[in-house]
């Protein structure tokens, strides 16, 4: 989707610069809003932000015009970086109508927070050097038991005991595992991967503290989409700016566009 934007910023940059039949415009940015809300399977479409979306396209439109027409020479990114506002504001806008609209009220709390399995399993592996610092080579691919006896070990050789009987250890890590049963309310065979213990009861600490929230979930976090997509606008636009510049310059090296040099009448203030 990060490339779609980027691509879109860049194709609605050129068209604004180039179209001036606003009819055709008008309806282009209907098509197009109406398209995007279409691309994402799980979006109900919204008529109050396929409408917001146009209403807002449009206007940027206007604005890019305007300042064309005003501009004595051709600068690409003065033009479009002071006027692709709205642009921006619509794009954040219809984003987090597709994600508000695409809320199921029997939707998984998990499931609006973007924490699946994947997610989580990554930010375990970035967080590893904080977690090395309190268990010593610990690593999330690790069963339950194969956690434990490391565990053991490590505290034994930190008071100086090296030669512990097998079965001792064994017997040890039976106890501890009990023990983590009891705390995580789960029962465990130790065969379990430590990730998968570690993010079943995080789930179940986040849906038990979040479920009095539930109702209020998505549209915090829509205005939250809204709000993220608009602060990170210039650098959509900075890096959408390298693709203009090169659409640009195909279009006038295949002799599409031509930039012609005219004399215009302009109004002044006399005295």
């Amino acid at each position: 989707y990060l490339l779609f934007v980027i691509a879109f910023i860049a194709v609605f940059s050129i068209f604004s610069l180039l179209a001036r039949n606003w009819t055709v415009v008008l309806v282009s940015f209907v098509v197009v809003a109406l398209s995007i809300h279409l691309s994402f399977e799980f979006s109900n479409i919204f008529f109050t932000s396929i409408a917001a979306g146009t209403i807002l396209f449009f206007f940027s439109y206007v604005a890019v015009r305007t300042g064309f027409d005003a501009s004595a020479k051709i600068k690409t990114s003065n033009i479009l970086g002071k006027n692709l506002g709205l642009f921006f504001t619509a794009i954040a806008l219809i984003f987090s109508f597709i994600y508000y609209s695409g809320f199921r009220k029997d939707a998984d709390i998990v499931d609006l927070l973007f924490l699946n399995r994947k997610v989580f399993s990554s930010l375990v592996e970035r967080l590893k050097p904080a977690t090395d610092a309190f268990f010593p080579g610990f690593s999330p691919s690790d069963t339950v038991d194969q956690f434990i006896e490391n565990a053991i070990k490590q505290g034994l050789e930190g008071s100086g005991i090296i030669a512990v009987n097998t079965e001792t250890i064994k017997g040890e890590v039976i106890k501890q595992r009990q023990a983590y049963s009891l705390d995580f309310g789960m029962k465990l065979t130790g065969k379990e991967k430590i990730i998968d213990v570690m993010y079943d009861f995080s789930v179940d600490k986040i849906r038990a503290f979040l479920a009095p929230f539930k109702k209020h979930i998505p549209v915090v976090l829509a205005v939250s989409i809204f709000l993220m997509v608009r602060s990170f606008s210039f650098v959509f636009y900075y890096v959408s700016l390298l693709f203009v510049f090169l659409l640009m310059y195909f279009l006038n090296a295949s002799g599409f566009v031509k930039e012609e040099i005219r004399q215009v009448d302009k109004e002044v203030y006399v005295l």
